[in-house]
């Protein structure tokens, strides 16, 4: 591969992997088995707390209920911590929607 056609690729002069376009693993949510539910709860709360912090209230709602879901799925420490800081994101806001937001994020960090 010539310099311009690795410029015009992506791929870097050197780079020894396969070129991106053959190298395209996907990596979206809805592609990962049911077994990984800690990974999923952690991909939620962070989309959670990015609308949240974004200030798109709905978004950060859903993807809060999202995170919740997947949590019911794992033990993990580390799910639970990162719920507390979305916990934190829904205080202070009064619509039914996030109430009920809140109150799944707070019943699953008390069990």
């Amino acid at each position: 591969m010539d310099q311009q056609a690795a410029d015009r690729s992506g791929d870097l002069p050197g780079d020894h992997r396969p070129p991106r376009r053959y190298h395209q693993p996907d990596h979206s949510r809805g592609s990962r088995n049911t077994g990984a539910a800690r990974s999923t709860a952690l991909d939620s709360a962070g989309l959670a707390e990015c609308s949240w912090l974004l200030g798109d209230i709905k978004t950060a709602v859903q993807q809060t209920h999202s995170a919740v879901d997947a949590a019911l799925l794992t033990d993990s420490t580390q799910v639970r911590e990162k719920l507390g800081r979305l916990y934190t994101h829904t205080v202070g806001h009064s619509s039914a929607d996030v109430r009920d937001a809140r109150v799944r994020v707070r019943e699953l960090l008390t069990v």
